[in-house]
Parts: structure tokens; C-alpha cells; sequence
């Protein structure tokens, strides 16, 4: 289980962050589809090789063993649709189950599969979605109004309780994407009908909503994941050019630097992970006008593509990375993991 660093350590990961690491070659692993599947997605990887995401064709959550075998993890009863969103290290995942009535619940799969629903926002009618959990089993999401639409970031404790995580001062709703070992939670604030209306922001771990900073010249911005360590966190701000680029918040106590970390030759890119060596993973184009594609930011360096493999040349998609260096995403219609070798 991850702890928060101290701040020496901070300080050393920090200066680390900022040399350029030797780095081995990367394998990629095309992982089999699930039973029923036309197109798989990963969303989630932990420390031991288990990723999580969901099919298209089946329209299940899904669950990839260590050793790449599929597994569908189903939905609640009556739904016809899952998804798995993230994974921690005891193997939890948690995500959405969607039905005809119901719309979209919050939902836990507990290390066996057992799927079970998180408890309601409040008695009015609400959608709701888990998209982080910590190895504490602390998971974080958010509650869409069926009728107004706004959202409200959300976080269930371990006691079954939920807490409310309020928006920055001006905004009108909140989601929160993810959440760190030590219980920082990131996602975004957003106000409506306004041109600068999506601000990447941080929740302290008693509920205090910081805003993040953003971009020169730049307007909106959101914040995706964190490390566990608590001290680095990614996702996208607009250039001064209203180009979507993925960015590094680092965080050194109270002050926060944020980089841009560019794209492989296109206009538009988004961080999706990193993990607590201060790697990226997200998706890139690598021309105006092109496709997304799969890339990775080592610490102090550009952004580089992940490889395809045999006949599958382009990967479209990465979303999730360990500790180790292991990397989960998509390369065309299939799910992939790249390991280091």
C-alpha cells in the first residue's frame, strides 16, 4: 500500500522529476477479448498486473488477470450495461452499472467479482459514477441531477458515509476523477454558459477545493489522476492558442507548478495516469487533424509513442500505468499492456 511521502522525500521525488531516466525497451502485450467483446477499453492497471475496463460488444465491465486472461465482471441485475473505471491494489474496482429505469450507478467489485451498488447520493433522483479508489478501499465520483444535470464531486468513505466535496467559490457543479493514497482528491469545477468554464481542481484531504493553475493564456483545464505519493498530478489545460494539451501539476506543499507537456506533432493531447516515478500516459495526436494515438512522458522528457505490435501497427489509447512502469490502453479494437523488458 502506497503512504504519503514526507517532505524530504517530496523534495527528492521532486529533483528526480526532473533528470531524464534510462529507461529498457517496451513490450507490447495484446490482451485477448473478453467473451463476447467487439472492442475492449482498459481504464484502470494496479501494482500487480490487473486491469480493469470495459467491452463494447458485451457491454460489461471487464477484469484482465496478470496473466492476461478476461474475465466479464457483469453489472447489477436487470442493467445492460458496466463499466470499470479504476482498480486499486487489493484488487477493488469500482465503476458504473446502467439500466433502462435506473440510469448510472456507482458500483464496487469487490477481489472475487461480487459486484454491489454504492450507496444513493440522497432520495432525489440522481446518476452516479465512481471513477478512483485508493487502496484504503475510499473511492471518489460524482452525483449528476437527473433533472437540473449539474454534478456534485462525491467521495464514499470506508463507513459506507458519503461527503460532499464542494465545487471552487463561483462554480456551479463538480466530478472528481481520482483520489491519492493519503485521500487527495482531483477532478474539475465547472460553471455553465461561460467561455472559461472548466477549472482542473484539487480537494485537500479534509474536503478544502484548491484550484489548480492554469496554462498562460490559457482558460479551461482538468485534472484526471494523481499519484499515489500524492505529489503529482496530470490531465489537459487549453494553450493561449485554445489547443487541448496535457499538463503536470507538481506539488510542493503549498506551491504548485504546472507544466505543459506538449504532443508527438499534433495540436491537440491528454494526460490519463502517472504513476509515483512521475511517468504519463495518455493519448496524443501526432499531426493537425490526426487520430489520437497512445504516448507516454518520461520525467523531463517529450512525449514519445507507445509501440504496436505484429500487424497492429497504430495504438490509440493509454490509460493507465503502475508503479512498475506497466502501461494499459488500446491499440485498435483490442486492450493492450506495455511492459518494460
Amino acid at each position: 500500500m502506497h503512504r504519503p511521502v514526507s517532505a524530504a522525500g517530496l523534495a527528492a521525488l521532486l529533483t528526480l522529476g526532473c533528470v531524464v531516466p534510462a529507461h529498457a525497451a517496451t513490450a507490447t502485450t495484446v490482451l485477448p477479448l473478453a467473451p463476447g467483446s467487439t472492442w475492449d477499453h482498459v481504464k484502470g492497471l494496479n501494482d500487480s498486473g490487473v486491469l480493469v475496463g470495459h467491452s463494447e460488444g458485451s457491454r460489461d465491465a471487464v477484469r484482465w488477470a496478470a496473466d492476461g486472461t478476461a474475465t466479464r465482471l457483469g453489472k447489477l441485475p436487470g442493467d445492460f450495461s458496466g463499466m470499470a473505471n479504476a482498480v486499486n491494489n487489493a484488487g477493488v474496482a469500482v465503476g458504473t452499472s446502467q439500466g433502462v429505469n435506473t440510469g448510472l450507478v456507482a458500483v464496487r467489485w469487490d477481489e472475487s467479482g461480487q459486484i454491489s451498488a454504492l450507496p444513493a447520493f440522497s432520495a432525489e433522483p440522481h446518476s452516479t459514477s465512481a471513477n478512483g479508489v485508493n487502496d484504503d478501499g475510499v473511492i471518489v465520483g460524482h452525483a449528476t441531477e437527473r433533472f437540473s444535470g449539474l454534478s456534485t464531486a462525491v467521495r464514499w468513505n470506508t463507513d459506507g458515509t458519503i461527503t460532499t466535496l464542494s465545487h471552487l467559490p463561483g462554480h456551479d457543479q463538480g466530478s472528481a476523477r481520482d483520489i491519492s493514497a493519503g485521500g487527495v482528491v482531483v477532478g474539475s469545477s465547472d460553471r455553465l454558459n461561460e467561455f472559461d468554464r472548466t477549472h482542473a481542481t484539487l480537494w485537500q484531504a479534509d474536503g478544502t477545493a484548491v484550484a489548480l493553475p492554469a496554462l498562460p493564456g490559457g482558460r479551461n483545464s482538468v485534472a484526471v489522476a494523481i499519484n499515489d505519493a500524492g505529489t503529482v498530478v496530470v490531465g489537459w489545460a487549453e494553450t493561449a492558442g485554445y489547443y487541448q494539451h496535457a499538463v503536470k501539476w507538481s506539488l510542493d506543499g503549498p506551491a504548485v507548478t504546472v507544466t505543459d507537456l506538449g504532443t508527438v506533432g499534433g495540436l491537440f493531447s491528454s494526460a490519463k495516469a502517472v504513476n509515483d516515478a512521475g511517468v504519463v500516459v495518455g493519448e496524443s495526436t501526432a499531426a493537425p487533424g490526426g487520430a489520437y494515438l497512445a504516448v507516454r512522458w518520461q520525467p523531463g522528457a517529450g512525449a514519445e509513442l507507445l509501440p504496436g505490435t505484429g500487424t497492429i501497427t497504430k495504438c490509440i489509447e493509454a490509460g493507465a500505468i503502475n508503479d512498475a512502469g506497466s502501461v494499459g490502453g488500446g491499440c485498435r479494437r483490442f486492450a493492450a499492456r506495455w511492459d518494460e523488458v
